[in-house]
């Protein structure tokens, strides 16, 4: 086995008991017996397992020690956002003869995109297809997901037994970051606290908190909630979430109430509360270029809504938009069509 060119501060370390080496580096993290501990509970060797998915990977120690206890069949997925690192683990595969079995994702930063678009959906088939896709992340809206449960566009008729229990049979699945959907809390502070808590058991790598009144609702002009309400779910939210690496994302929806200036001083509560990113809503191209030119404390995403074009924003912050329904939509107007043909 050829051992690849290390870098300045670089190391191989020997798994021993696998008999595989994996690079280090005195300037990032090293794994520690957590990881060990982790790959050896796991419990992946069944022959039916035909994916594994590792977030922050690291340096690649966990789709290592797995390889061993896998079938041939069994690919492995790694994603980590640090390119340097990322980088480590991919020459440790290509090292260890792996490169066929895991595959080192390096998460890109959505900036690089300014058109990025997170796509939605809320039935299981969309899911599956987007698992299987290039998407950077899968929303699993709510909005969507009603309508596919039980026929209705509001997602305030969901209730969070009914969402997290159909989050978590799809984020099964997922083999990128899923966005789940808090809504507006299902309730006070207390109830966002508990949400979190139930998302977090389905898979949410990021939640989005909308600053909506409760119950949330599907309208152009929805009526939202005290400042001081917002930022209590954000960290009540937040209290509720075990994993530190999980994410709220604040969606703020009132901009017909509270105006330019008031959104940004949401998102400074936002930020302030511990959100990670804002996200426009019913905003005009005007509104949308305006933020994304202000000095936010956040990273900026905006809703892209059926039908809705992306427009690229040259600006810094601007992060890409968050879809609503797009693909919804299409497969919509693809049923009529078959719905007809068949019936006629």
């Amino acid at each position: 086995m050829e051992t690849p060119l290390l870098q300045a501060g670089e190391r191989l370390d020997a798994l021993i008991p696998q008999n595989l080496e994996i690079i280090q580096s005195d300037l990032t993290f090293s794994f520690s017996v957590d990881a060990i501990l982790l790959a050896h509970f796991a419990q992946v060797s069944s022959s039916r397992v035909k994916q594994v998915i590792d977030f922050c990977s690291g340096n690649g120690v966990i789709p290592l020690l797995l390889s061993a206890k896998t079938s041939d069949k069994t690919q492995i997925h790694g994603i980590e956002i640090q390119p340097q690192v990322a980088d480590m683990a991919k020459r440790s595969m290509v090292h260890n003869d792996l490169a066929d079995k895991i595959t080192v994702h390096q998460l890109a930063d959505l900036k690089q995109a300014p058109t990025a678009i997170i796509p939605a959906c809320g039935d299981g088939h969309t899911f599956q297809m987007l698992a299987n896709s290039k998407a950077p992340a899968i929303f699993l809206s709510g909005q969507l997901t009603t309508d596919h449960l039980i026929a209705e566009g509001d997602q305030g008729l969901l209730s969070i037994t009914e969402y997290k229990n159909y989050a978590f049979s799809l984020g099964l699945k997922k083999a990128q970051p899923l966005l789940l959907d808090l809504q507006s809390g299902f309730g006070n502070p207390l109830n966002t606290y508990y949400a979190a808590k139930e998302l977090e058991r389905s898979g949410a790598d990021i939640m989005i908190l909308s600053d909506q009144k409760y119950p949330a609702h599907n309208t152009d002009q929805p009526a939202t909630t005290t400042a001081e309400d917002f930022i209590g779910k954000i960290r009540a939210g937040l209290d509720g979430i075990e994993n530190s690496d999980i994410e709220i994302w604040a969606r703020l929806e009132g901009l017909h109430e509270y105006g330019l200036e008031g959104f940004k001083d949401r998102a400074r509560y936002a930020y302030n509360a511990g959100a990670k990113a804002i996200i426009l809503d019913h905003y005009t191209d005007a509104d949308l270029e305006t933020l994304a030119k202000a000095d936010l404390p956040l990273p900026l995403l905006a809703t892209l809504k059926a039908g809705q074009t992306a427009k690229a924003i040259d600006a810094d912050n601007f992060y890409g938009y968050l879809d609503l329904g797009r693909l919804a939509l299409a497969a919509h107007k693809a049923l009529e069509t078959a719905m007809a043909d068949l019936l006629k």
